[in-house]
């Protein structure tokens, strides 16, 4: 059984990932309550695109298992997923039910 812990780690191995990559004052915080994406994010759009794309295949490593983190309905939703860590977390348990 896939868990919400499972599912964080599996964003913390792509935020490991993500944070190699850019200097240590831009590095993502890995706590549940880290703002990712808004006016006051840890995180600029690329950077964004970069994670999303980590955490899908970070999610197909682990749990042999495909799922798509930026569509239109997501993209447009009046609360965002992306929000933080707990947000997204909770949007990949949902669909992955």
């Amino acid at each position: 059984m896939i868990t919400q812990d499972n599912i964080q780690e599996s964003i913390y191995q792509a935020i490991d990932a993500i944070n190699e990559t850019l200097p240590a004052d831009k590095q993502i915080t890995k706590t549940e309550e880290t703002v990712l994406f808004d006016a006051s994010g840890a995180i600029d759009s690329l950077e964004l695109t970069l994670l999303i794309v980590a955490i899908e295949q970070k999610i197909e490593q682990n749990f042999s298992a495909r799922i798509v983190l930026a569509d239109e309905t997501t993209m447009s939703a009046e609360h965002s997923p992306f929000r933080t860590i707990k947000d997204l977390t909770a949007h990949i348990a949902q669909l992955m039910e």
